[in-house]
């Protein structure tokens, strides 16, 4: 199943169910590494270095 969008072979997604038990210190650090990617500019122009 494509949840990402029509044609965006790059998107990522978290998926999280009613009973899950949430790692709080995971989930902040993933989001915190993806905002930090973000406002350098994004994984292609990390990518590039």
């Amino acid at each position: 199943m494509n949840n990402q969008g029509h044609g965006n072979a790059t998107g990522r997604s978290i998926q999280v169910y009613a009973d899950d038990a949430i790692d709080r210190d995971a989930i902040i650090g993933i989001l915190s590494e993806i905002v930090d990617h973000n406002r350098r500019g994004g994984w292609r122009k990390l990518g590039r270095a």
